[in-house]
């Protein structure tokens, strides 16, 4: 349950265009990682796809404090599509 649920929560990110839909997917990631966080931390499991969530997990509490600063500033863009045109044109 706890893979599917992140799985969620990641699909959520590209709709976030507000300071309420980023609360909202912040208290979404908090709830999940008080469910989940700590049981996924503290096993030695190995395999792919479970190392692949804990990856994800590590990725995303990493990430969280610096996704959202396009929200409050207009001049920076959503996405990366801009700097991928200008390099890979």
């Amino acid at each position: 349950p706890y893979a599917r649920r992140l799985r969620q929560i990641f699909l959520q990110v590209t709709r976030i265009d507000t300071a309420s839909k980023r609360e909202a997917f912040l208290n979404l990631v908090a709830t999940w990682e008080v469910r989940y966080g700590a049981e996924i931390a503290a096993r030695k499991e190995t395999g792919r796809v479970f190392s692949d969530i804990k990856r994800a997990r590590s990725m995303l509490l990493r990430a969280l404090p610096d996704m959202f600063h396009y929200i409050d500033d207009p001049h920076i863009s959503t996405t990366t599509n801009g700097l991928e045109g200008y390099f890979y044109a």
